[in-house]
């Protein structure tokens, strides 16, 4: 796994550097945040629908697909009651923090940083697992619940508003698609196939590089330094635990339980910043809380894989 990682990330810092050498390099035409915003759009509205049809449409959805799913919300909703409770007691934290909180510690970073260590760790069979993980509990509780507690905690927005913005994310379409054609047993064109595999394969390099981009160097405050801890502990220690301990109550396949507690294992999930910068959440507390968990998933991804193989 520290093999895997040190071949992977170096793309991520990448991103990194590029945030201070964009507008020297470019004479000022192109900033990382342009960067950011055209990589993450491109990744968004063509290339992760392509390779979510291109794995979900012809893999194996069985009985294992639900206890995946039912495995990924268990992780998200016990994590994020474990935030709950740690906000109620830590009364000194604003409510834009509060709801920062709660997401960070709640959502992992499944698909930007997951489906590469996956793809790298078990193989190509695996990365339908963290797709699964993504659109099959944690897309849907973010796109309902995470939105819910965003606009409690920061700018509320009209339920209708709220539903209007979950019917828009192509990746869900993609995936109902995907499982319709699936359960259907269409057989996927050639052409389709071909298309769908190469656009598809430049998804995990850009979103390493976009992860990169995302992650903002700041000093963080004394005031935050407790919170953002609590939260790595959560996300990189307490959620993998408790979605273990959900696959030791249920007959999940062997082989897919360890690629899903990895899943589970993964640091906080880089798109929150769009719903903390959306919804007026503490949004430098957040990206906090992303950076100091990114780094320490390099010493605890590796310690869960050792202690689970």
């Amino acid at each position: 796994m520290v093999l895997i990682l040190t071949q992977i990330l170096p793309i991520s810092l990448f991103g990194f550097i590029w945030q201070f050498l964009a507008e020297k390099v470019t004479d000022k035409a192109v900033n990382a945040e342009l960067s950011l915003t055209v990589i993450s759009s491109l990744v968004y509205y063509f290339m992760l629908p392509a390779l979510i049809l291109d794995i979900l449409w012809l893999a194996p959805l069985q009985e294992n697909s639900f206890y995946i799913a039912i495995m990924a919300a268990g992780g998200v909703l016990g994590s994020m009651v474990l935030a709950f409770l740690f906000s109620r007691f830590s009364s000194n934290l604003p409510r834009a923090t509060v709801g920062a909180v709660i997401l960070a510690a709640s959502f992992p970073n499944a698909t930007y940083m997951g489906l590469p260590v996956l793809k790298e760790t078990f193989g190509d069979w695996s990365m339908s697992i963290a797709l699964q993980f993504d659109l099959f509990a944690c897309t849907p509780i973010l796109l309902s619940l995470g939105i819910f507690i965003a606009s409690s905690y920061g700018q509320q927005e009209k339920l209708g508003k709220l539903l209007f913005s979950m019917l828009k994310v192509p990746a869900i379409w993609a995936t109902i698609l995907a499982i319709i054609l699936n359960l259907n047993d269409v057989p996927m064109p050639e052409f389709l196939q071909g298309m769908f595999n190469k656009m598809g394969s430049t998804v995990i390099p850009l979103m390493l590089f976009s992860l990169g981009l995302s992650l903002r160097p700041k000093l963080i405050s004394l005031h935050d330094i407790k919170p953002v801890l609590v939260i790595t502990g959560i996300q990189l220690i307490m959620m993998p635990f408790i979605v273990w301990s959900i696959g030791q109550t249920i007959p999940i396949s062997e082989i897919y339980l360890l690629p899903v507690v990895i899943e589970g294992a993964m640091p906080s999930m880089v798109l929150g910043l769009v719903l903390c910068n959306r919804y007026r959440l503490d949004t430098g507390f957040y990206a906090s809380a992303v950076m100091v968990s990114s780094l320490a998933s390099l010493i605890t991804l590796p310690a869960i894989l050792k202690l689970l193989l």
